[in-house]
């Protein structure tokens, strides 16, 4: 099966089970899920990656979907199917579309929970890093690490290499909610309360893309975002004060711009 014949397939799935909720519990069974997996080992296109990935997302993650239905797409194979997708996801919009099927499959049912939160997922997430370079992409991509963190609380996940791929990110978000969205990831993997996160964390490189975020959050719940990343930074096991390395103006700058932007209740805790 040629990439150009998956892509239509894939389409085709997507675009009739999208068109109502007849459809999609036509399609909601199991060879259309094994046909999928199937379509996943041939993809080997950005345009082919997308399309499929977008077929199990519209079966597993959206409102339509049944809990039994979800359960359905909850599998190893499944799983697999999108791991492979990652490593082939070499645009932004397959970016876009891998990572949203990965997110939101984790929430699926907590029986499968584990199968999503693995070390092949990790790395299948790291891959697709290069190529997030829209805000979009960036977006899924660091949504898709925040659930994985958030829920597994495992090394896996809390390891340099993830630590790495979140100041990537950083240093490409431009618009607000795409700074909100990374904010969000950093306060997740900072606020674990691990010796071995404060180390990673513990940083100059950390300190600075915080710093960077801080200039480009544009509105007052993206500050309060931003502030809070500071506050999972400076963490609470330290007992005897911060580092000197957060002793700077670029801080001192960062946290005053803060405080100028928050206009909302819900959002100047976190700046004070």
């Amino acid at each position: 099966m040629d990439n150009e014949s998956v892509r239509l397939a894939a389409m085709m799935v997507y675009r009739i089970a999208s068109s109502s909720d007849e459809a999609a519990a036509l399609f909601a069974v199991e060879c259309v899920r094994e046909a999928l997996v199937a379509m996943s080992t041939h993809a080997s296109t950005s345009s082919a990656v997308r399309w499929v990935s977008h077929a199990v997302t519209l079966h597993a993650v959206t409102s339509r979907s049944t809990n039994c239905v979800k359960e359905l797409f909850g599998t190893v194979a499944v799983r697999d199917a999108l791991v492979r997708l990652s490593h082939q996801a070499m645009t932004p919009c397959a970016v876009e579309a891998v990572s949203l099927a990965l997110s939101d499959l984790i929430f699926c049912g907590a029986a499968h929970e584990e199968l999503f939160l693995s070390k092949c997922v990790r790395n299948g997430l790291l891959s697709m890093v290069v190529s997030a370079t829209t805000q979009q992409s960036i977006e899924r991509l660091a949504e898709a690490f925040l659930n994985c963190i958030f829920l597994s609380r495992v090394k896996r996940f809390l390891c340099v290499r993830v630590r790495d791929a979140l100041l990537a990110m950083c240093a490409r978000t431009t618009t607000g909610e795409c700074v909100l969205q990374v904010a969000d990831t950093l306060i997740s993997f900072g606020a674990v309360n691990y010796p071995l996160v404060s180390r990673i964390v513990t940083t100059c490189e950390v300190r600075d893309a915080v710093v960077m975020l801080a200039s480009r959050a544009t509105n007052s719940k993206c500050a309060g975002f931003v502030a809070s990343a500071f506050e999972a930074v400076l963490r609470a096991d330290w007992d005897t004060g911060a580092p000197e390395m957060f002793g700077t103006s670029s801080v001192h700058e960062a946290l005053i711009g803060l405080a100028t932007r928050v206009t909302e209740p819900l959002d100047v805790g976190s700046v004070s």
